[in-house]
């Protein structure tokens, strides 16, 4: 999710807040002869996204197991420590779905929406469907979204569902959905297809039955603000005969465009 969404790079320390323009649509008038043209007033509103995103996983490497290991322990729980921070970055970024307004729907024809009150799975999570999805798209499409830079992030027990659908294998049969990388796996309707295990998970409200949040939106959708990005430094402690590594990250996210979004509530 960190490389779909509308990402801000800059410095500054924990607890700052980005204020970032948001602009109004501009206005055409007509021009009358010999008369000046008509000068918009700025109307712009800001929108806010606070840095209070700070984490860190770290390990310590003593010299018995680094000399007596088939592998670099270094290298392999470094990497593996970078993993756990993206992860965790992109887990903020799904978490987005408890926004206050957001448009939540299901994957059936009719694109119900969604209670958030309901005690049963009758009227709420179903899996996706071609007629669902393609509603999804028409709910970006009346609100003048963007058509370039759509994606459809699901969780691997939509990925099944989807290649149950005709469209959607007949184009992968094309060969047209190109390399398979960071976890996309082809192309509906021109919207890219992610794949992830890291869909965020919706409590029901009887506790008995939680739900998957999928999204199908447009980059503008969500902001990622990262202050500073995944870093790692190692010191060598001597009174340890150890070397500590330390992995952080500082970001920020935020619903940048409420309306380029869609929540496709699915069954866990």
């Amino acid at each position: 999710m960190a490389n779909l969404v509308k990402r801000f790079n800059f410095v500054g320390k924990a607890g700052d807040t980005l204020h970032v323009p948001d602009l109004t649509e501009m206005t055409v008038t007509a021009k009358t002869l010999e008369t000046d043209v008509t000068f918009q007033k700025y109307a712009e509103t800001k929108f806010d996204l606070t840095i209070d995103q700070h984490f860190e996983s770290s390990f310590k490497v003593e010299d018995i197991a680094a000399t007596q290991a088939f592998a670099d322990l270094r290298a392999e729980y470094t990497r593996a420590a970078g993993y756990a921070m993206a992860k965790k970055v992109d887990s903020t970024v799904h978490a987005l779905h408890t926004t206050s307004s957001f448009v939540r729907r299901i994957g059936s024809t009719a694109l119900t929406a969604w209670d958030p009150t309901a005690n049963t799975n009758t009227g709420n999570g179903t899996d996706l469907t071609e007629a669902g999805i393609r509603n999804a798209i028409e709910i970006l499409d009346t609100a003048d979204v963007p058509q370039e830079d759509r994606y459809l992030v699901i969780h691997p027990a939509q990925k099944n569902v989807l290649l149950a659908i005709a469209r959607f294998t007949e184009y992968q049969m094309t060969g047209q959905a190109g390399t398979i990388y960071n976890g996309m796996f082809g192309e509906l309707f021109g919207v890219k297809v992610y794949v992830t295990t890291n869909v965020a998970v919706l409590a029901a409200t009887d506790t008995t039955t939680n739900y998957h949040v999928n999204y199908l939106f447009q980059k503008d959708a969500f902001a990622l603000a990262m202050q500073k990005d995944i870093r790692t430094q190692g010191m060598y402690m001597v009174r340890a005969l150890a070397t500590e590594v330390v992995t952080d990250a500082i970001w920020g996210v935020g619903v940048y465009r409420l309306n380029h979004a869609v929540g496709l509530i699915t069954p866990v």
